[in-house]
């Protein structure tokens, strides 16, 4: 009976390490086919800006209102610069008369009647005139404001015969004939999404497709969402597209680190 109690002793360590569980070894990740990835991008305007009045004075005039097409050269904007007018003749007389003095003392000194200080003097006079005269009609440019570029007005600030100081916004122009696509994409595409990258635009107001390529990637992470922004340009063939619609950008294939997520 006892070599049959020792025998189950000395069996029961193996018996235990047999009951024990196989280890179980980790799946297998497998990865996702390619598959079309979609962020929202936004149309928007490579070229807009609000206009602000360059001097403080009375709008004499404003021929454009919101919604109106503007060509390059057109006349936005007039002030009533009859003062700026008046102090340029004013200037312009005062040059005249330093340039008489001038041109006199010269002769004077030639013949030893003045002395050269006179005539350095008289020289200044002419400068600072000069000087004044450039000032003004620097000033008197800003009497009109003509568009920039080709653009929509599509905001009026203010009226006709208001009075307004120096960098009061006046006008919003848009360009709409100059188009292009800005997206949000996780910070992890920044090394797969390069210049000429191809992508296409489902415009939700519209429906229509438009075709695209990456044009810039502003590489400036965002750290909290950690994001960038990305600029596409339009090929051209899509039409009817306005600033500020939306839709679903679409590239395929999706980058190789969001198959792996």
């Amino acid at each position: 009976m006892k070599p049959l109690y020792l025998l189950l002793l000395l069996a029961l360590p193996a018996l235990a390490q047999a009951a024990e569980p196989m280890p179980v070894p980790p799946p297998r990740l497998l990865l996702a086919p390619a598959k079309e990835a979609t962020i929202r991008g936004q149309v928007r305007s490579s070229r807009h800006a609000v206009l602000a009045a360059g001097m403080a004075g009375e709008l004499q005039d404003m021929p454009v209102d919101a919604g109106r097409e503007v060509r390059q050269g057109d006349v936005l904007a007039v002030f009533d610069c009859a003062a700026e007018q008046a102090d340029r003749e004013i200037t312009q007389a005062k040059l005249q008369a330093a340039r008489a003095k001038l041109s006199v003392n010269q002769r004077l000194a030639q013949a030893r009647n003045v002395s050269v200080l006179d005539v350095d003097l008289s020289r200044s006079e002419v400068a600072m005139s000069t000087a004044e005269l450039r000032r003004i009609d620097a000033n008197l440019r800003h009497c009109t404001v003509q568009a920039p570029f080709p653009a929509v007005v599509v905001d009026r600030r203010v009226q006709a015969h208001e009075y307004v100081a120096l960098g009061t916004p006046l006008l919003e122009l848009v360009d709409v004939s100059s188009l292009e696509i800005e997206m949000v994409v996780a910070s992890q595409w920044i090394a797969r999404l390069k210049p000429g990258t191809p992508f296409s635009l489902r415009v939700d107001e519209t429906g229509q497709v438009a075709k695209a390529q990456v044009d810039r990637v502003v590489a400036v992470i965002d750290p909290v969402s950690q994001t960038l922004r990305v600029i596409g340009r339009l090929d051209g063939t899509a039409s009817g597209l306005r600033p500020g619609m939306s839709g679903e950008v679409m590239f395929d294939p999706l980058p190789n680190e969001e198959l792996s997520r």
